[in-house]
């Protein structure tokens, strides 16, 4: 072993290294969250009704209003709808019957392969490749991740786009490249374009309050010049604009029931009996983050002598 280096960092950054690094990731994230996607029975209410809603529009061949049965289905954008109906349309031009739940869930395997990706390409450039080649692997291993994966629902496909979103911002703030930082701003509105379609102004909100506090600090919003770009912005529109501009002029009233309900009802308080305690997140922490939680400690620890 050359310089003294240890065998385990060594071995680390073999594997974080080149092809090897994303097939490992999408291998380990594979190998938790597969298990149970084909054969598990719809896990709850929720899942359920974005299946079916889903399946609607397949039979209907209405892709532009949500419905649930007889009612409008007023309560997420679309962009989720969209992408298991095409996922189940595929699998069910491969010989898949329609109403197998799986068909509707493969948006959300798929989106948390490609959160975990995202997450190493964003952790490349902030805190090397090693460590973010290991931090993408516990959490393409979380319990968390793993169970969205299985539920035919928003979460992980937003998860990608969020981490996506973020890894752009990044690398706008790292890189002094003029040109890449332009591609970089297209990255980032066309993952917040993408995500709003999905949850609605979820990932726009961790954008801007991250903007918010990097400029604060730094006392300059000069280093986020290139995302005020029109380009980045007629895409932004470009992608949230039409579905939204479309499902108002049929009459749908999707805005009018998201804002009275949904979204009001989030921040107003806890929405169909999802709220808990303050600390109630920070506490599942512990469960929800496992494998991660093996480390959080000691990393804890390590962030707080580094500070000081």
């Amino acid at each position: 072993m050359s310089h003294g280096t240890p065998a385990g960092m060594t071995l680390l950054a073999r594997l974080s290294t080149g092809w090897k690094a994303w097939v490992l990731l999408g291998v380990i994230t594979l190998s938790a969250a597969l298990p149970g996607v084909f054969s598990v029975p719809v896990l709850d209410r929720d899942e359920a009704r974005f299946a079916q809603a889903s399946k609607q529009m397949l039979e209907t061949g209405d892709y532009l209003r949500i419905r649930y049965q007889d009612e409008a289905r007023n309560k997420k954008p679309v962009g989720i709808y969209w992408l298991q109906a095409a996922a189940t349309a595929v699998a069910h031009g491969l010989g898949a019957t329609s109403h197998k739940i799986w068909t509707y869930r493969l948006p959300s395997l798929i989106g948390a392969i490609l959160a975990v990706w995202a997450t190493f390409w964003c952790g490349r450039v902030l805190i090397g490749r090693r460590a973010a080649f290991l931090g993408a692997a516990l959490f393409g291993a979380g319990l968390l991740l793993t169970s969205e994966a299985h539920i035919a629902k928003t979460d992980a496909v937003l998860a990608f786009f969020t981490v996506l979103s973020m890894g752009a911002l990044a690398r706008v703030y790292k890189s002094e490249d003029v040109a890449e930082k332009r591609r970089l701003a297209l990255v980032f509105w066309g993952a917040l374009g993408a995500s709003f379609l999905i949850k609605g102004p979820v990932s726009l909100l961790v954008a801007g309050l991250t903007i918010l506090v990097i400029s604060i600090v730094r006392q300059t919003f000069g280093w986020a010049t290139p995302l005020r770009r029109p380009a980045g912005l007629m895409l932004f529109a470009g992608l949230v604009l039409p579905w939204f501009v479309a499902i108002e002029f049929v009459g749908a009233g999707f805005l009018s029931d998201v804002l009275r309900g949904d979204l009001g009802g989030k921040l107003t308080g806890a929405s169909e009996g999802h709220g808990g305690p303050p600390g109630y997140h920070l506490l599942f922490l512990l469960t929800h983050f496992f494998p991660a939680t093996l480390v959080l400690v000691p990393s804890v620890i390590l962030a707080f002598r580094t500070l000081h």
